[in-house]
C-alpha cells in the first residue's frame, strides 16, 4: 500500500497489465484497476483486486497510476481519462509509443499535476509473475518514494536510463534486434527445412551453436514444432513497434538496412493472414514463399492457445 493508503492503479488488463496486478497484489499492495473488456475485469477481480468504472475513477483513487495498453489509440484514451479525473501522483507508462508522443503526454499531464515516468519492459506476462524479465525506468525516480517503491516490487531487475524519453528508445533498439533476430530464425529454419533436415534437428543443433539467439531459442522451438499460438501478434509487432523503429531511424537520419529487410518480410506474414498469431510463424511464410507449403494458414494453424513464454 502507498503511504497515504491509497491502492495502486492499474489501467490495461491485457496480459502484461494484469501480470502486474498480480504481482503487486502478491506484494500486498491493493490494487484498483480498469480494462474496457469485461473478461479482464473478471480476472482482475478474481485475483484479488478492485475493478474500477472508468480509468478516470483509478486515477482519481490513486497516486500511483501504471498504465499498460497494446495500441497508440488506446494510450490516447487512457491518458484523456488521466487528464479529466480529479487525482494527481504519478504514472508509471509501460508502453511502447515513440518518445516524442511520450513527451507530449508528459507535459500534458504535468500541467494538472501528474509526474510521468517512461518506462518500457523486456519480456513476457509470464516472465513478469516469475522476474525474469527487465523494467526500463526514465524521468528521474526517487527510489525512497511511493513510485519507487512500487516499481521495485514490480521487477528485481530494474534500470534506470535517466533522461525522459530513454526508456522508449531502448525498447525500440531492442524490438529492432528482436524483428531482426525474429526473421533470421525463421529463414534459418526453413532453410534447414528445405534441405531435408528434421527441424526438432536443426533446434537443437543450432541452440548448442554459437549461431543461437535468445530468440532462436524461444521462437525456433515453436517453428520447429510448426505451432504458432496466440501471444504476441505479428500485426501488433509490424504495426506499432515496427513503425516506431522505423521512425526513430527516420528522425536520426541514421540507415538501418537489416532492420529494413526484416520489417519487409514481417509485413509479407501480414499479407499473408498469420497477423493474429506468434512472429514464430515467419518460418512458415518463408516455407510458403519456396513452395514447401501452401500460402497462409490453415484452420490447424490458428492455435489459440499463448505460448508459454515468449518475448514481445
Amino acid at each position: 500500500m502507498t503511504p497515504n493508503g491509497m491502492p495502486v492503479g492499474v489501467i490495461g488488463l491485457g496480459g502484461m497489465g494484469t501480470a502486474y496486478a498480480r504481482r503487486l497484489l502478491g506484494r500486498g499492495f491493493p490494487v484498483l484497476g480498469f480494462d474496457i473488456a469485461e473478461g479482464a475485469r473478471e480476472r482482475l477481480h478474481a485475483a484479488g483486486g478492485i475493478v474500477a468504472r472508468n480509468g478516470s475513477e483509478v486515477a482519481s483513487q490513486c497516486e500511483v497510476v501504471l498504465t499498460a495498453v497494446d495500441t497508440v489509440t488506446a494510450f490516447d484514451s487512457v491518458v484523456d481519462e488521466i487528464l479529466s479525473s480529479r487525482g494527481t501522483g504519478w504514472v508509471i507508462d509501460t508502453n511502447t509509443v515513440s518518445r516524442r508522443q511520450k513527451e507530449r503526454v508528459r507535459q500534458a499531464l504535468a500541467r494538472v499535476g501528474w509526474s510521468m515516468l517512461d518506462c518500457t519492459v523486456s519480456g513476457s506476462p509470464a516472465m513478469v509473475l516469475n522476474d525474469t524479465y527487465s523494467f526500463f525506468v526514465s524521468g528521474g525516480v526517487d527510489s525512497t518514494c511511493c513510485v519507487g517503491r512500487v516499481i521495485d516490487c514490480l521487477a528485481s531487475k530494474v534500470f534506470d536510463l535517466g533522461e525522459f524519453g530513454n526508456a522508449s528508445t531502448m525498447k525500440l533498439i531492442i524490438n529492432h534486434l528482436l524483428m531482426v533476430h525474429n526473421a533470421a530464425a525463421a529463414e534459418a529454419m526453413s532453410l534447414g527445412r528445405k534441405a531435408g533436415l528434421p527441424p526438432s534437428l536443426i533446434y537443437d543443433a543450432v541452440t548448442s551453436s554459437g549461431g543461437s539467439s535468445r530468440m532462436f531459442e524461444i521462437r525456433g522451438k515453436a517453428m520447429a514444432e510448426d505451432r504458432h499460438p496466440a501471444g504476441t501478434a505479428l500485426e501488433l509487432l509490424v504495426d506499432k513497434d515496427g513503425v516506431a523503429i522505423a521512425d526513430l531511424a527516420r528522425s536520426l537520419r541514421h540507415p538501418a538496412p537489416v532492420f529494413a529487410a526484416a520489417y519487409q518480410a514481417h509485413m509479407i506474414g501480414l499479407a499473408q493472414g498469420w497477423g493474429s498469431l506468434d512472429p514464430s510463424a515467419m518460418s512458415a511464410v518463408y516455407e510458403s514463399l519456396s513452395g514447401q507449403r501452401p500460402l497462409g494458414p490453415t484452420a490447424a494453424d490458428l492455435d489459440e492457445t499463448p505460448a508459454a513464454e515468449e518475448t514481445p
